[in-house]
């Protein structure tokens, strides 16, 4: 049986998209049904995130992130633009 300390030392992410490719592939799962075990693995502890498949951030979660940057580290912490 797999431990939520097994779960939690393996290495490499997954992103959503391989997860349904999986689980239709691999389990015969429907791609809703791959989807509905990821979100009970990471309710029980199993693993850390769900990664989306996409990398980018809105430009408000840019604003925000370097707003709190500043607050808790000062000025030098951020860059004079944000890198995209």
């Amino acid at each position: 049986m797999l431990t939520r300390a097994d779960a939690l030392s393996t290495r490499a992410s997954v992103a959503r998209r391989q997860v349904s490719d999986h689980g239709r592939g691999r389990l015969n799962f429907s791609t809703e049904g791959a989807m509905d075990t990821a979100q009970r693995l990471y309710d029980g502890g199993f693993t850390t995130y769900m990664r989306t498949d996409s990398l980018s951030l809105s430009d408000e979660a840019l604003t925000e992130a370097r707003k709190e940057a500043v607050r808790m580290f000062g000025d030098a912490a951020i860059s004079a633009t944000p890198r995209q």
